[in-house]
């Protein structure tokens, strides 16, 4: 009698047993950090607007969809969000666990703005500079089409090496530690600035969300001038 009660505890035991260790899902994302730049919500109205994905550790696969528009891939992390309507749109990053099914690991929304009044050295926004360029530009607002107004302040925000370098300055220009950083650019590079600030004809202070731009190469043969 006792044989029988030990021997059919230990199949309880071993049912038990089995029973946790079948209930265990399994569920892995290989990717630990995915970051998204411009960080900034905002893309432009009827214009092709680029963003970049990186995923850490680097080489693991995702997948990116929008909620409007058309999503196009340029290379591994370069991707274009064209021809959407001009309403609020969800990025979604996809990854795939270890049973091959895929989850969502990060989203993003962004909000649709019109092409911005800001002009850096008479240049519009999704211009191109090189180095030299933004270390002597300053940045103004084109107010209506004719009268020109300086910036108050604004921000700027760099995606290097994989590090994120954001700063806020006073007045119209780049400050000493934002040209230490601009120094780092290299061609095909981009640069965005945001929040900038400025004071109105009638008196008000006024806010322009966004502006960027485009590294290229610095010229091979520079003007020097003698100070």
């Amino acid at each position: 009698m006792k044989l029988i009660i030990i021997l059919a505890a230990l199949s309880i035991n071993t049912f038990i047993i089995y029973s946790q260790k079948t209930s265990v899902t399994t569920f892995k994302i290989s990717a630990t950090n995915i970051s998204i730049f411009p960080r900034e919500q905002f893309v432009y109205v009827g214009l092709e607007n680029r963003i970049k994905v990186s995923c850490k550790p680097k080489g693991i696969p995702f997948s990116c969809k929008v909620s409007n528009g058309k999503l196009k891939k340029i290379n591994d992390s370069v991707f274009v969000i064209s021809s959407p309507l001009p309403i609020q749109t969800l990025l979604s990053i996809y990854q795939v666990d270890s049973k091959g099914k895929e989850h969502v690991n990060s989203t993003k929304i962004y909000d649709f703005i019109p092409f911005p009044i800001v002009r850096f050295m008479g240049i519009k926004s999704d211009s191109a500079t090189n180095r030299m360029g933004l270390a002597m530009g300053n940045f103004q607002i084109e107010y209506q089409g004719k009268k020109k107004i300086p910036v108050k302040s604004f921000k700027i925000e760099i995606y290097n090496n994989n590090k994120i370098y954001a700063d806020r300055t006073l007045g119209n220009r780049l400050s000493k530690k934002m040209l230490h950083e601009t120094y780092k650019l290299r061609p095909g590079m981009v640069v965005t600035f945001s929040d900038f600030t400025y004071q109105a004809p009638d008196g008000s202070i006024q806010t322009e969300p966004f502006f960027r731009m485009f590294i290229i190469a610095d010229d091979p043969n520079p003007i020097n001038f003698d100070l």
